[in-house]
């Protein structure tokens, strides 16, 4: 019964068109993911612009002096060699885009880290200007902490949320490991829009399968025979 109702969905016309619109659009966001990516070079003070799958291929080799095991120590290097180019040059807005570049880019993902991990009470973020080298040696507590305000904040009438989560969290972990991948981009963004999309699809796909018998009236008939009652609504749920 299952490959009589499948084999009747796949010979419906619409089936075939709302697969072909689902599979278009999936490889539309592919392509759409992989050539929205933007590295950006700067050469003699000029900005070139390279994107597609060059510009991931040029981002991990970027990146590669990050790769691997992210521990306090390098997370320590990355902010003395921030304060140092500032020292040299005044601010962030001051430092020439080549140096930014080439020296501070490759520690970019490192910074982001910091700034998320460290807050202050209220839950706002610190500026890695004002922090030091020497606090990187407790990132992981600043992690946390900064985890437990942002749960309390969010989901402070559902505390079952923040308790689930906090036991999921590895508390004494002091390093992790980092390598760069689509999945740093916007693909996750791309991703969550396309399953939506195609999550509507499939709806549309899946509902003559009760509703044209109803609206026929074959329904009547089919619960009148030996297998149309639960094996028929077993079946069509399949």
């Amino acid at each position: 019964m299952l490959r009589v109702e499948l084999k009747r969905m796949l010979k419906t016309r619409s089936t075939w068109g709302l697969f072909v619109i689902a599979f278009t659009l999936s490889l539309f966001f592919a392509f759409y993911t992989v050539r929205h990516e933007a590295y950006y070079q700067y050469e003699n003070g000029q900005t070139e612009i390279i994107r597609g799958s060059k510009a991931y291929e040029l981002k991990q080799d970027r990146y590669d002096m990050v790769s691997g095991k992210i521990t306090p120590e390098l997370m320590a290097d990355a902010m003395k060699i921030y304060h140092e180019i500032i020292e040299k040059y005044g601010d962030d807005y001051s430092v020439p885009a080549e140096i930014s570049d080439k020296v501070l880019g490759p520690y970019s993902p490192v910074y982001t880290w910091i700034m998320q991990a460290f807050t202050d009470k209220n839950g706002i973020h610190y500026s890695i200007a004002e922090l030091s080298p020497e606090q990187m040696k407790n990132f992981n507590e600043e992690r946390i902490m900064t985890l437990q305000r942002l749960l309390e904040e969010k989901y402070n009438k559902v505390p079952q949320v923040k308790e689930y989560a906090m036991t999921h969290v590895d508390m004494d972990r002091e390093t992790f490991d980092y390598n760069y991948g689509i999945g740093s981009t916007h693909t996750f963004d791309n991703l969550g829009i396309l399953t939506f999309i195609i999550t509507l699809i499939c709806i549309v796909i899946a509902a003559p399968v009760f509703s044209a018998d109803y609206a026929s009236g074959a329904d009547d008939i089919l619960r009148c025979t030996r297998d149309g009652k639960r094996r028929l609504a077993i079946t069509k749920l399949c």
